[in-house]
């Protein structure tokens, strides 16, 4: 009898390894490469602050490297939840302090506001990349 259960156990420990090689083969066959989401920018960081009535708005952004953007134009608006652009401002932002950031504010009334932004990153004078975001909205 311990004979039969032993032999059982050993075909049954047979059978489950060659199912996780199966499972292990098809996971790794399935997984995508990575590729980096910006050309030029490690990240962009875009928010509003509301403080007594006044809005703050602003969009940084970090680059890859010190040298990797030359300049970038920004366009920066706030916007209330019914999608009102209530201000824009636009500029050319130069490398300072470890970022590029541009930042403006507005006098706000009860609401729900977000920042949009539009980068236009330049590398010696040509258009490396274009990018389009906003900011999590920030309720007053």
């Amino acid at each position: 009898m311990r004979k039969m259960i032993s032999i059982g156990l050993a075909a049954v420990m047979l059978l489950s390894s060659f199912g996780l090689c199966f499972a292990a083969e098809e996971t790794s066959a399935s997984v995508e490469e990575i590729s980096p989401r910006f050309a030029a920018v490690r990240d962009v960081e875009s928010n509003v602050v509301i403080t007594g009535g006044n809005a703050l708005f602003y969009v940084k952004v970090m680059p890859k490297s010190s040298t990797s953007i030359s300049y970038i134009n920004v366009t920066l608006k706030l916007v209330n939840s019914s999608g009102t652009v209530l201000k824009t401002v636009t500029d050319k932002v130069y490398f300072s302090n470890g970022y590029f950031k541009l930042s403006s504010n507005k006098t706000v009334s009860r609401g729900t506001y977000h920042a949009e932004y539009t980068l236009k990153v330049y590398k010696s004078g040509s258009l490396v990349e274009t990018i389009s975001g906003k900011s999590l909205s920030e309720k007053y």
